[in-house]
């Protein structure tokens, strides 16, 4: 990951400190990525350092090698040149964050978040609602309860298992209504056929029976209207 890395080598016996000391960070191709600095020359124990920076995965990630050339004991043997075992710097954090369920409007104060990234080897999931950070998480959903009414602003990040952590997630919106819709005003009105006299006494002919009502919020298309 980004940081300062210190490295120490160890030799079989004590080296001349004032022989040339060579050592790099090498790709498979023994190209050198960057050289280290300064060492702490201690006998047989030398010690140095070197900086992975932010914002340079392109040069520096991948499969790498510390390579030491030149050097020599005090009776003057030069040093082999030699190659570390393999190791990998990985300072790209994860991207492609998505949302893979996106609900908008939920009747209960649960919600469960499901998520990924293209990280493979992502560690954790940070959680936040309304900027606040809620938990964190290995798994890719996670459930939040006691959300209260109203609309709330969700959104995630992604770490890796070196702790490469990724810039935010696109917001999810989602409101929560706990409330059941009421009527706000309604009016009846009979539209008849006509109007049937029978000696003193008038009945209304067939028709239809109207009813209109206004309610306080949108009625769902599917609801069952019963009367």
């Amino acid at each position: 990951a980004t940081g300062n890395y210190l490295v120490t080598f160890y030799f079989n016996e004590a080296l001349d400190t004032d022989v040339d000391f060579s050592v790099a960070v090498v790709d498979s191709q023994q190209d050198i990525i960057t050289n280290l600095g300064e060492f702490s020359r201690s006998g047989s124990s030398w010690s140095g350092s070197y900086t992975v920076p932010a914002g340079q995965a392109s040069l520096y990630d991948g499969q790498r090698y510390l390579q030491i050339s030149q050097g020599s004991d005090l009776a003057g043997n030069s040093l082999s040149t030699y190659t570390s075992q393999v190791f990998t710097i990985d300072t790209a954090a994860p991207s492609g964050l998505s949302w893979t369920a996106s609900p908008t409007l939920e009747r209960d104060s649960l919600l469960t978040l499901q998520f990924s990234s293209n990280e493979l080897t992502a560690a954790s999931y940070y959680i936040y609602k309304d900027d606040s950070f809620v938990a964190s998480t290995n798994a890719s959903s996670y459930l939040i309860s006691q959300i209260s009414e109203g609309t709330h602003q969700f959104k995630f990040e992604s770490a890796d298992t070196l702790g490469n952590r990724s810039v935010p997630s696109d917001t999810l919106g989602v409101t929560f209504d706990f409330t059941p819709p009421s009527v706000i005003s309604s009016t009846v009105q009979w539209n008849y056929a006509d109007l049937i006299r029978q000696g003193s006494n008038y009945y209304l002919g067939p028709g239809n029976l109207r009813f209109q009502a206004s309610y306080s919020e949108t009625i769902s298309a599917n609801a069952a209207l019963v009367g």
